[in-house]
C-alpha cells in the first residue's frame, strides 16, 4: 500500500489465532495507559460526546483484550456486542465478564471521565451485560449497529490489502446510516510479535485510510497520532459517519 512495501502475503485464515496468547498480549499493551492510547481515547471519547447518540446497538470489532473501545461507547448504548474472531480472545474476554471488569481499567475509564457525557455510566454494569459475539470481521450483518468502534483490526489481521479494505467495507456495512465510528490503525506496521509467534499486518498509512473509508462515509477526519511501538511508524484514528441519502459531503 502508500509509503511502505507490502509484506509477503499471509491471509487471514493462514494465521494461527487459536495460538494467540491473550494474556500476554494485554500485558503487552493494556497494563498501564500508554501515552498514545490516552490520545485516541481522548478523540474517541470527544467524538462520541458530541454525536448525538442515545440508546444506540453498539459494536466493538474485533475486541480481543483491548476494552478501551468498547469503554468509549457505553453511555451513549443501550447494547453493547463485542465481536471477536480468535478463540482465545473470546476465552480471555468471558473469564473477564465472568470475574468482572479489573482495578486496571480504572485508569482508562478515567480519560473518558474528564467528559461530563461519561459520569453517570457505570462501566462495570455495561461490560457484565455486553454480548460476547463469535464472529469474523468478513460475515458480519448489514446495517445492525447505531455506532460502532474497530481498533488495530482491519490492518493486523492479514497482511494482504485486499483483506484490509474488505474488512473496512464490513465493519462499515455493519453500521445503520448516518452512525458515527471511530476506527484506529496501526501506521506502517510490520507485523507484530505476541508470546514468541508472528502475526501479519498491513502496512498502511493515512493516504490508505482516507482512501478505503471516504466513498463509504462522511465527516471523515483521518488524524495521525505519535507511538514508540517498534513494530509500527505510529497510529491512526479515523472518525466519521455512515453515508446516508440525507447526509452529503
Amino acid at each position: 500500500m502508500n509509503g511502505a512495501a507490502v509484506l509477503e502475503c499471509a491471509r487471514n485464515g493462514q494465521a494461527d489465532w487459536r495460538s494467540f496468547d491473550a494474556e500476554e498480549y494485554r500485558n503487552q499493551h493494556y497494563k498501564f495507559v500508554r501515552d498514545d492510547d490516552r490520545q485516541i481515547m481522548g478523540i474517541t471519547r470527544d467524538f462520541f460526546s458530541r454525536a448525538g447518540v442515545s440508546g444506540g446497538r453498539a459494536l466493538d470489532l474485533g475486541t480481543g483484550t483491548n476494552l478501551y473501545p468498547a469503554l468509549s461507547m457505553m453511555p451513549f448504548s443501550r447494547s453493547l456486542t463485542l465481536r471477536e474472531y480468535s478463540p482465545a480472545n473470546l476465552a480471555w474476554l468471558a473469564e473477564h465478564q465472568r470475574t468482572g471488569l479489573d482495578r486496571g481499567w480504572d485508569a482508562f475509564w478515567d480519560v473518558f471521565l474528564e467528559s461530563p457525557a461519561y459520569r453517570r455510566t457505570d462501566p462495570r454494569a455495561k461490560f457484565a451485560a455486553a454480548k460476547i459475539q463469535p464472529g469474523s470481521v468478513f460475515t458480519l450483518p448489514r446495517h445492525r449497529f447505531d455506532l460502532g468502534t474497530m481498533f488495530f483490526v482491519a490492518c493486523s489481521i492479514s497482511s494482504d490489502p485486499a483483506e484490509f479494505e474488505l474488512a473496512i467495507q464490513r465493519f462499515v456495512g455493519a453500521l445503520r446510516p448516518d452512525a458515527p465510528f471511530v476506527a484506529a490503525f496501526m501506521r506502517r506496521s510490520s507485523g507484530y510479535e505476541v508470546a514468541g509467534r508472528r502475526f501479519p499486518a498491513v502496512p498502511v498509512d493515512e493516504s490508505d485510510v482516507h482512501g478505503c473509508l471516504s466513498p463509504l462515509t462522511t465527516s471523515l477526519r483521518v488524524i495521525p497520532v505519535e507511538s514508540d511501538m517498534s513494530h509500527a511508524d505510529g497510529m491512526i484514528v479515523a472518525t466519521g459517519r455512515t453515508r446516508s441519502s440525507r447526509r452529503r459531503d
